[in-house]
């Protein structure tokens, strides 16, 4: 099939541990600044304003580190295996090509993002990795949707042709890992706790740090139940 424009990285465990220890990090110091005494908020306008500032920073690092994640490129694919050229090599990837033979993967799974956005995950069994495919840009995601359709019309030609059952590649969400149903278990947990807290004595957490929580946890746990009820 005709290759289609791009957006490759790898391994979205990465994503998540970068931006815990930004939230961690972002925590830590502003409660520091709290317990020195250093910031005094007088009025409703200054925690305003701290609290946006605290957003922007987060949402800049965030955006800086996904442009670095992510690498343009391309895709196909023929009957017995997946191709992935990327424009160029990178920091975090040193090979632009990379051939992917259906043997080597253990499952692949058409999944969305917190956008809304169609992503392609690829668990391969040697090396064990999970790659993440989506398209180059919004305007692109008729070509991907196709794209998609076609290699699942390979795939399942594949596995009817599996000799054996540890040959056959699964097609389950990457919500359906026990890591992530774990976390988003904890998350909404954290985030019922900080809201009884805040009900119980609204003096225990300040009001940012509740709302700072909620916009993490709240649509991860919506991303994660929404997609693992995906048949």
């Amino acid at each position: 099939m005709k290759p289609i424009a791009i957006k490759y990285s790898l391994n979205k465990s990465i994503y998540l541990i970068i931006f815990s220890f930004m939230f961690i990090v972002f925590a830590s110091i502003l409660g520091l600044v709290f317990l020195l005494g250093q910031f005094q908020l007088n009025n409703t306008f200054e925690l305003i304003a701290l609290f946006s500032v605290i957003i922007l920073l987060v949402v800049l690092l965030i955006y800086i580190i996904l442009k670095m994640l992510k690498s343009k490129g391309e895709i196909s694919f023929n009957q017995n295996s997946i191709s992935i050229q990327l424009e160029k090599a990178s920091f975090f990837y040193k090979e632009t090509s990379m051939e992917i033979p259906f043997s080597n993967i253990k499952n692949i799974a058409l999944d969305e993002d917190y956008y809304n956005r169609k992503v392609i995950s690829i668990e391969t069994n040697t090396p064990s990795e999970l790659k993440l495919i989506e398209p180059e840009s919004q305007d692109n995601t008729e070509a991907f949707d196709l794209f998609w359709q076609n290699l699942d019309v390979a795939i399942q030609g594949y596995n009817k042709l599996s000799l054996s059952d540890n040959s056959i590649i699964k097609q389950e969400s990457m919500y359906n890992k026990w890591w992530i149903k774990a976390l988003a278990i904890v998350c909404g947990i954290l985030s019922i706790l900080a809201i009884f807290a805040k009900i119980y004595d609204s003096a225990i957490v300040p009001t940012w740090r509740v709302i700072l929580l909620l916009i993490y946890t709240v649509p991860f746990c919506i991303l994660v139940y929404k997609n693992s009820k995906k048949k």
